[in-house]
């Protein structure tokens, strides 16, 4: 039974506590003319929950689960599924014992708009890589950490296409916490538009009678993972997304920052923190009222069109957001292109040429040079120069 996934969903009663990554969940169920109790003890790492279950006569079984919204509220744990692995001989009825207490409890707070799982992998069907359970691409933290090392220029080299003509977008007209700082991440999406009387209602009374409260700022933000770049389109309103507290909080989950094309304040010390935030203004009150329409969906940002799952790289120049299919051909076309600016730097340098003769074709010795050094530092060779 060894890695065995449980797909049954059963609904059933559970209670718990979280206590910074420990949780502790206990849960019952009618066998055999009584009501067995049992507690599962986890630890939880991103969105999975890892522990083991005393099944007494049965021993000790090893068990994972993957949620989706932990942190909203035990209430509103969504297990995607139950895994079960076996450290000794167990009878299959045991199994079936711990996998019929298992539940999944689909709840989350309700938003005119987000996309499920399947709607997710559907427009993002060219995703090479694992993903997030709630559908985003999940692309590996290191191919962030090679995006890291280019700049905007060097994506310049892969992206914008007849496919993708507008990913980009400028850093006029926005304010940046730390200029000198660069931020690359995984995009989490989140959109708002003016409040509107009679849709709240409806989206309050639909939350309500799922046994949840409407969306607001934290139902996105407690759903970031490590890696994460919250994204929040407030339509460039006067209202600011978050505060220093909620920042403290995106910055410790994710390990980033965000882009709020809205309002962000206490800017003094969420600088202090060394968070970076890409924002268009700030008040020191909450200013017009808005609402959450749509969670993990497309949302526009400037003029760019942006995926939940894509990854952005944003540096002085602006803001890419990359998807996740041309993230590997975008990280390999900038380092080639980096290696062949350093080589040229590097002999510029070295005050034994024309700027012609290196900043400009080459001649057949330099070209050599070139490719080799490029080779050394890519492990790949530029394809010949057109011609030759």
């Amino acid at each position: 039974m060894e890695g065995s996934h449980i797909g049954r969903r059963l609904q059933g009663a559970v209670s718990g506590t979280i206590d910074g990554d420990r949780v502790r969940l206990r849960s019952s169920l009618p066998h055999e003319g009584t009501q067995l109790a049992y507690r599962f003890d986890g630890r939880v790492q991103g969105q999975t929950i890892e522990g083991e279950v005393d099944l007494g006569e049965y021993g000790t079984v090893r068990w994972t689960a993957r949620h989706g919204l932990l942190g909203v509220g035990l209430n509103a744990i969504r297990f995607i599924f139950f895994q079960l692995r076996r450290e000794a001989l167990m009878s299959r009825r045991a199994v079936l014992l711990v996998a019929a207490m298992f539940l999944c409890v689909d709840s989350a707070s309700a938003q005119l708009f987000q996309w499920t799982p399947e709607q997710l992998k559907k427009y993002t069907v060219k995703n090479p890589y694992d993903r997030f359970p709630d559908g985003r691409p999940k692309v590996p933290d290191e191919m962030l950490k090679r995006l890291k090392g280019l700049i905007a220029e060097e994506v310049q080299a892969a992206l914008p296409s007849q496919e993708f003509p507008n990913q980009f977008e400028s850093r006029d007209g926005w304010r940046v916490l730390q200029p000198d700082k660069k931020m690359v991440g995984r995009v989490l999406t989140v959109q708002f538009m003016p409040a509107r009387g009679d849709i709240a209602e409806v989206d309050e009374a639909d939350a309500k009678a799922r046994g949840t409260t409407s969306a607001r700022n934290q139902t996105a933000i407690d759903m970031l993972q490590p890696g994460d770049v919250v994204v929040a389109d407030v339509f460039g309103a006067d209202w600011n997304f978050v505060g220093n507290k909620l920042a403290h909080y995106i910055q410790t989950t994710t390990g980033n920052g965000m882009i709020v094309d809205g309002g962000v304040y206490w800017l003094d010390r969420i600088a202090e923190t060394g968070m970076q935030v890409y924002y268009k203004n700030s008040f020191p009150t909450q200013g017009m009222r808005v609402m959450v329409t749509g969670i993990n969906i497309p949302v526009r940002i400037g003029k760019t069109l942006v995926m939940p799952g894509d990854v952005v790289l944003a540096d002085r120049e602006g803001m890419w957001f990359i998807p996740p299919h041309k993230v590997q051909e975008v990280v390999e076309s900038g380092e080639m292109s980096k290696a062949r600016d350093d080589w040229s730097l590097m002999m510029l340098g070295t005050g034994k040429y024309t700027s012609r003769e290196i900043y400009g074709p080459l001649t057949p010795a330099l070209q050599k040079q070139r490719d080799d050094y490029v080779f050394e530092k890519t492990g790949r060779r530029p394809s010949p120069p057109r011609g030759r």
